[in-house]
């Protein structure tokens, strides 16, 4: 599943959400609004997906996925957090 486009705070408390209730994050991807449609930064995607056969810690993708929000942060940038 994937949420609509969050500022950077909100999306922040739903990954800290997601992480209470034991939901795997499984990647974010920065958008930018732009003449009224949404485009995606190529340039500003996190996927936790890369290794299946490896037991994931999802505190530690929780985290990752803050730092990359909280670093990743522009002016008018928003993001989609793909969950599980």
């Amino acid at each position: 599943m994937e949420t609509d486009p969050l500022p950077a705070e909100e999306a922040i408390d739903f990954v800290q959400d997601c992480k209470r209730a034991g939901r795997k994050v499984l990647g974010v991807e920065r958008l930018f609004l732009h003449k009224g449609t949404y485009t995606l930064d190529l340039e500003a995607i996190a996927d936790f997906t890369m290794t299946p056969n490896v037991p994931r810690d999802l505190s530690e993708d929780a985290e990752a996925a803050c730092v990359f929000i909280r670093s990743s942060a522009k002016k008018d940038s928003v993001f989609s957090i793909i969950f599980e």
